[in-house]
């Protein structure tokens, strides 16, 4: 029997740190050829809504999924469905809309553990939408611009410590 996970549940149960050592762990995996990840399919119905999927697996725990997102006028949804890559056994479902972000706002921290000078103490995230939150919560720098800081729960932002500055243009950063 398949395990349903809902949104409250993920907002519950699941942290940064931990979306951060998944992250890193399947990045290195991919890049040892041990785990997969597909380009998304999307497709739009002309005046009614959208869809994208998203599919990947990982060798080494024996696991493969598929992530759907649906958009239409009333909202969008997320799902996340896992396989057991042995048994073929659908493992569980997952309501996704935090997951996604905190996978976002992961890779976006793997990325900066990476590739950030040492000296780093500013940072712009533009086009980020709703996931710009989980986005600025992995990261650890003094100054946080964005283009739409107003439009993601701003109030979310103070606890950690970072300071925004909303601009309109990616030229005034």
């Amino acid at each position: 029997m398949a395990l349903l996970i809902r949104e409250e549940d993920v907002r519950r149960l699941l942290t940064m740190d931990d979306t951060l050592e998944v992250v890193e762990e399947v990045f290195r995996q991919q890049a040892q050829g041990q785990a997969l990840n597909r380009s998304r399919t999307r497709f739009h119905i002309p005046g009614k809504g959208s869809m994208q999927l998203m599919s990947g697996a990982a060798f080494y725990g024996k696991v493969m999924g598929l992530k759907v997102d649906s958009a239409v006028r009333s909202g969008a949804r997320f799902l996340v469905l896992q396989f057991s890559a042995v048994t073929g056994d659908v493992l569980s479902l997952v309501q996704a809309d935090h997951l996604g972000g905190m996978r976002s706002g992961a890779a976006s921290g793997v990325e900066t553990k990476y590739m950030a000078r040492e000296d780093a103490g500013t940072v712009a995230i533009i086009g980020s939408g709703g996931q710009a939150a989980a986005r600025f919560r992995v990261l650890s720098f003094g100054e946080a611009v964005d283009r739409r800081g107003e439009e993601f729960g701003i109030e979310d932002l103070f606890p950690i410590g970072f300071y925004l500055h909303c601009v309109n243009d990616a030229h005034q950063t």
